[in-house]
Order: C-alpha cells, then sequence, then structure tokens
C-alpha cells in the first residue's frame, strides 16, 4: 500500500448555510495518479481548490506530508484549470512570467517546456490566438516549467476535441512518469484509461 501524501480530516465547506463540501475525510496515497469522480455539481472542484490552498475550509484539515498547507508547500504545487488563464503576452512569455515570479532560469526553460507540449513553433504567437486545445497545452507548461511536485488537474479536457484530448493525456502521463504526482478531476470514464 502507498504511502499517504495528502489528507483531509472532517474537510468542510460551507457557503451561507449551505455545505458545499461536508464532513470529507479521505487520503491522496504518493506515487499513484488520483483520480477524483463524480457527477457535475458534486464538489469535486471544491475539494481541489481545498487541497490546493485556493479556498479555506469552513471546519477541518488539509494535511500534506502530516503538515497544514503553507506557503512552502504550496509553491511545489501548481494547478490547471478547467478553462485556461493566460496571460496577454506571447507563448514564451507566458512561461517566462512564472519562471520569472519563481527566480527560476527561463531561456533554456522555456523552450524545454514547449518542446514538451508541442508548442515551440507558437514560442511568439500572442497566447490569446492559440487554439482551445493549444491554450490548455500552454496552461499545462506553465504549471510543469515549474517542476511541481503535485499536479492539480481541473477537468482539464472537459471541452476539447479528441486530438486535443488526447494529447492532454500524454503530457499528463509523460508528468506522471517522471515523478509529479497527479491529482485529477474529472466527471468521465475517459482520463482513467491512461491511468
Amino acid at each position: 500500500m502507498a504511502a499517504t501524501l495528502g489528507e483531509a480530516r472532517d474537510l468542510v465547506y460551507r457557503v451561507g448555510d449551505a455545505n458545499l463540501v461536508d464532513g470529507v475525510d479521505l487520503r491522496i496515497p504518493s506515487g499513484t495518479l488520483t483520480v477524483v469522480m463524480g457527477p457535475n455539481g458534486a464538489g469535486k472542484s471544491l475539494l481541489l481548490r481545498l487541497f490546493h490552498g485556493l479556498l479555506k475550509p469552513t471546519c477541518g484539515e488539509v494535511l500534506w506530508g502530516g503538515r497544514s498547507l503553507d506557503d512552502d508547500l504550496r509553491k511545489r504545487q501548481a494547478m490547471v484549470f478547467q478553462r485556461p488563464v493566460l496571460l496577454r503576452r506571447s507563448v514564451a512569455a507566458n512561461i517566462r512570467f512564472v519562471l520569472t515570479l519563481r527566480g527560476m532560469p527561463t531561456s533554456e526553460r522555456i523552450m524545454e517546456i514547449l518542446q514538451e507540449v508541442g508548442l515551440v513553433d507558437q514560442a511568439e504567437q500572442p497566447a490569446r490566438l492559440l487554439s482551445g486545445g493549444e491554450q490548455q497545452r500552454l496552461s499545462l507548461a506553465r504549471a510543469l516549467a515549474l517542476r511541481p511536485q503535485i499536479l492539480f488537474l481541473d477537468e482539464p479536457t472537459a471541452s476539447l476535441d479528441p486530438a486535443s484530448t488526447a494529447s492532454i493525456e500524454a503530457i499528463v502521463a509523460t508528468a506522471h512518469e517522471q515523478g509529479t504526482k497527479v491529482i485529477f478531476v474529472t466527471h468521465d470514464l475517459g482520463p482513467v484509461s491512461y491511468t
């Protein structure tokens, strides 16, 4: 049995009088790719945001390696959302921005990560002019450029065509094989096939 990497203890997230996440206890094993599956509206995305620290639980706690989530732990994590969030800059400048924020070397890493996601030829193109699938690959590249230990994916292929979906899944599978812990939220059985 794999060691526990992260866990939720009696996790509650309340908005007004409604508990949107209610008393969740779970453990996330290290090593394996973790898929959180359920129907739309079940609270999967909220759970992911709570685990990444984007939302603060109303009650309960999230632990990583037995520690409460802090800035140091969050710097080792990255998240890709269902809809790409891109800067009004070139493809390469989107990668440069996150690397510069973390004080990481940029030039070689930019081209290396763009090569990994198949966007080298679009490096100087405005990011917002990319197709939907290319934009999602850029979002994934930006997250992976930081070499996160944990990568959260919130339905990253939900609105993509089959070819774009296969491309994203291949990139995620490679990242997982290289040692990144992947936590993938979906309502679709498709992504489970490459785990």
